[in-house]
């Protein structure tokens, strides 16, 4: 069992959201590079190494999430397939194209009153984060202002969970 940032600033992924997710991503994974953006505990980025990812980095601002974020990867024995960024996406995108990343899978779950959709694509796109064929996934509030394109990349699926759902772009 992880463990989970204090207070309420944090909202984790439903399990079900996470697996189907993950259900859907399956494919992508063996051997990918994936970002979790916004990534709190790190239960998504884990989740990914545990399907087969190769590596993941792990991008979040707030240094209590950070600490309990490290302290579930030496827990789960995947802290040397990890980089862990004190970022938030996209203002810091330039942070991860200095230390020359490119990723497979991207997997954004911001607050849900998260407004700068096109601004996370367009930087994922401007610094050439994203290596050829890669997926972007956010997590989302049903009524977020998320639309069928973020920056350059256009949604091809979205699946409903509830209020929840999950947008994928390529």
């Amino acid at each position: 069992m992880l463990d989970t940032p204090p207070g309420a600033a944090t909202r984790p992924t439903l399990n079900r959201v996470r697996e189907a997710l993950f259900n859907i991503l399956a494919p992508n994974l063996p051997g990918a590079r994936f970002l979790d953006l916004f990534a709190g505990s790190g239960a998504n980025g884990i989740e990914a190494l545990s399907r087969g990812a190769e590596h993941a980095t792990f991008a979040e601002e707030s240094g209590a999430s950070l600490t309990v974020l490290r302290a579930n990867l030496a827990k789960v024995r995947f802290a040397d397939k990890a980089d862990v960024v004190r970022s938030s996406l996209p203002r810091d995108a330039r942070l991860l194209k200095k230390q020359d990343k490119k990723f497979d899978i991207v997997f954004a779950d911001p607050p849900y009153d998260f407004t700068e959709y096109a601004s996370l694509g367009g930087s994922l796109h401007e610094y050439s984060l994203l290596n050829e064929g890669a997926v972007i996934a956010i997590e989302h509030h049903m009524d977020s202002a998320i639309g069928d394109e973020i920056g350059p990349y256009n949604r091809s699926r979205i699946a409903k969970y509830g209020e929840v759902r999950l947008s994928f772009y390529s």
